[in-house]
């Protein structure tokens, strides 16, 4: 299975970017009522928004956000006026888990704190794949992955996936709590289907519980490969012919040889042939091939390729 390059990269520049400020934790008067019904009320990928109930007497209210947890280091740190009980913080990161914490300012001291753990808009989904899809059906399985890698970052409650045709017509949009969904998509049958997803994260607000989102995910496209129908070969013939059904909308069919083993397969471009070319004579020496179409949809075309596809669908010959 594969891992996410551009979300992994962003440990590291979590680790760079976040100037984490040292201050030491504000000497508690215990007597100062904390604040209460501390909620997060809203977030994007780069802000996040609380409330609080208001203190008699307060004087003000010191605010941190946090990350690594209550007692982790603090990212940002203010003050507000006493008659302030809503804040946004901004210049937070995506798919980052954080602590929100309020403190009563007092003439007699600080209160502890009452704290949340709060979310920025989650990570958007990234390297969509094409996990499993047999040649002329309608169940195509893809994967993704959804979690910011990185210490901080947390799982999304679910995703969105959006399906339309390759001319761009909606099929569907299905909501799962996976990284991997198979579905029914007709449409895509014999000749491939676009899918764009995007990540929320359900949190609970003074109006009950909603959703923050991510950005969709840049659309990614997937062809199908043609049914093999048979590969002949007869008795001293050095060579198989080989015959598939075509492909909707096929200009081009791309025949590669292929060697190498799961998980780590090398393709060597051996010959193109038209659209409406449904047989061809294959060396047996190449062992196998796996024949690949290009798609013409509204001027459009659509190429294999391979980094999208996690296995081959090809034949023996």
């Amino acid at each position: 299975m594969k891992l996410s390059k551009k979300l992994g990269g962003l440990l590291l520049a979590l680790a760079v970017v976040l100037t984490l400020v040292v201050i030491p934790a504000p000497e508690v008067n215990a007597a100062v009522a904390s604040p209460n019904n501390l909620v997060q009320t809203g977030a994007s990928g780069t802000s996040i928004s609380i409330k609080w109930d208001a203190v008699a007497g307060a004087t003000g209210y010191k605010l941190d956000l946090c990350v690594g947890g209550y007692s982790g280091q603090i990212y940002q740190t203010t003050t507000v006026a006493s008659n302030v009980t809503s804040y946004t913080f901004q210049n937070t990161y995506k798919g980052v888990e954080w602590v929100a914490k309020v403190y009563t300012l007092s003439s007699t001291g600080v209160s502890s704190a009452s704290y949340k753990y709060v979310y920025s808009a989650p990570a958007t989904p990234a390297n969509i794949y094409l996990y499993q899809w047999k040649p002329n059906t309608a169940n195509p399985w893809i994967r993704w992955a959804g979690k910011l890698d990185a210490t901080y970052g947390y799982w999304p409650s679910g995703y969105e996936v959006k399906f339309t045709t390759l001319a761009g017509k909606k099929i569907k949009t299905y909501k799962t709590t996976s990284t991997s969904l198979q579905k029914t998509i007709k449409k895509a049958k014999n000749e491939g289907f676009k899918v764009s997803i995007r990540s929320y994260r359900t949190i609970n607000t003074p109006n009950g519980q909603t959703n923050i989102y991510s950005d969709w995910s840049k659309t990614k496209y997937f062809v199908s490969y043609p049914k093999i129908k048979k590969s002949v070969h007869y008795l001293g013939s050095s060579t198989s012919t080989v015959t598939w059904k075509k492909v909707k909308n096929a200009k081009k069919y791309v025949i590669y040889k292929v060697s190498g083993y799961s998980g780590n397969y090398k393709l060597k471009k051996w010959k193109t042939v038209s659209g409406s070319t449904t047989s061809v004579s294959v060396p047996r020496s190449f062992g196998k091939i796996v024949i690949v179409p290009q798609i013409k949809v509204k001027g459009k075309t659509y190429k294999y390729k391979k980094g999208d596809y996690d296995g081959l669908s090809g034949t023996y010959v």
